[in-house]
């Protein structure tokens, strides 16, 4: 019958032949408690569908080119930290066992379910760091970290009032 039917699950995006799914989406509003930064607001629909689509073309490009797998050890670090990181879980007390457990179960989540979920986000970001950052860590290994001081690019000393025109074609000083 007709009325009866149920739609279990909707098509949101196809990503060469995989499937984005709304339970996907709904999965990655579920998993934005877990971002170790805060946010001023709650990323958008459309915003998780681009994220999901970004990530699965990553995957795709990682299953061409397989990397090492993350470690137990690896995986059991990255939480860890996350655990510290995530603003939302001070009140939570995260650095208990029982505190983290109901950090994700509040948040519609098992804890292998998030292990399964953060592990695969470890291997994506090591992949990217591997293929377009020549294995620069982000993180750890933070740019900003080696990037040293920006003092020389300010003189408070001596500072200049007069504007600076800027051809709109170059982004070269036409006017001092």
């Amino acid at each position: 019958d007709e009325a009866k039917r149920v739609p279990l699950d909707r098509v949101v995006a196809v990503v060469n032949s995989d499937l984005i799914l709304e339970s996907d989406v709904e999965e990655e509003r579920r998993m934005a408690a877990f971002e170790p930064f805060e946010t001023k607001s709650t990323p958008t629909r459309e915003q998780l569908i681009e994220r999901l689509i970004d990530r699965d073309l990553i995957m795709q490009q990682f299953q061409l080119q397989p990397q090492s797998p993350i470690s137990d050890s690896e995986l059991d670090a990255g939480l860890a930290t996350l655990r510290k990181t995530i603003p939302a879980c001070a009140a939570y007390h995260c650095e208990t066992e029982a505190g983290w457990q109901k950090f994700v179960t509040d948040h519609g989540m098992t804890i292998e379910e998030l292990r399964s979920f953060w592990r695969q986000r470890m291997e994506v970001l090591r992949f990217i760091e591997d293929n377009w950052l020549q294995g620069e860590r982000v993180g750890g290994g933070s740019f900003d970290s080696i990037a040293g001081p920006m003092t020389g690019m300010f003189d408070v000393e001596h500072p200049d009032a007069r504007p600076y025109l800027l051809n709109d074609s170059t982004g070269v000083v036409e006017k001092q």
